[in-house]
């Protein structure tokens, strides 16, 4: 019978990642991956206590559920799946809605020691493996932008519609042209300002 190596899984799992139910109905978003303080030993322990903080509501503003990392089925290209129907973990699984105590603070020396505390990191070293580079390094540039106008970053990130939130929020197209006419009234006073990462992976192919 064959097995899955869970800890090659792991490292396929990037920040901001869709999380969806056993049925696929979107649950949120990838915030974290931590390991229990203590985890250690094989690769199997560590798995066995990676636990996934997945941030839900609208823009990732509603509550947190930690998961166990048992309790992911599977990964695909629109997002991982958990074992659960997304209506059935407040009855099944209260406990998920409460931190473990005996999770590292993110940032703290106890997180960056662990192989889990950058899964962004992990995704693109893949990447760069996949790609053949040999002796990578990895930088962050942060990418501002100081206007709100088509077709920079910022102005395209909010173009979508209300139907897309539809089942994590009540904000309607009207809710959403008012927030867009203050991003460009921002804009237009020289007060708006997005910034994203973009990463450069330096090394030989």
């Amino acid at each position: 019978m064959e097995t899955r190596d869970r800890s090659i899984e792991l490292r396929h799992i990037a920040p901001d990642m869709t999380v969806r139910d056993v049925d696929g109905e979107k649950i949120g978003t990838v915030a974290h991956l931590y390991q229990r303080v203590g985890a250690g030993g094989p690769a199997s322990d560590a798995v066995a206590k990676t636990i996934l903080e997945i941030k839900t509501g609208f823009l990732g503003r509603g509550d947190r559920l930690y998961v166990p990392f048992a309790a992911v089925g599977r990964l695909a290209q629109d997002g991982l799946f958990l074992t659960e129907l997304r209506a059935a973990i407040a009855e099944r699984h209260p406990e998920w809605r409460t931190r473990p105590a005996d999770l590292p603070a993110e940032g703290s020396a106890a997180d960056r020691s662990r192989p889990h505390a950058r899964p962004d990191d992990w995704y693109l070293w893949g990447l760069f493996r996949a790609a053949g580079f040999r002796d990578a390094r990895l930088r962050v540039l942060p990418l501002v932008y100081t206007e709100y106008r088509e077709p920079l970053f910022g102005w395209r990130h909010a173009r979508f519609p209300a139907s897309l939130i539809a089942d994590v929020s009540d904000l309607t197209e009207a809710d959403l042209d008012r927030w867009r006419a203050d991003l460009a009234a921002s804009s237009a006073r020289s007060s708006y300002v997005f910034v994203a990462n973009l990463y450069v992976c330096i090394g030989r192919g």
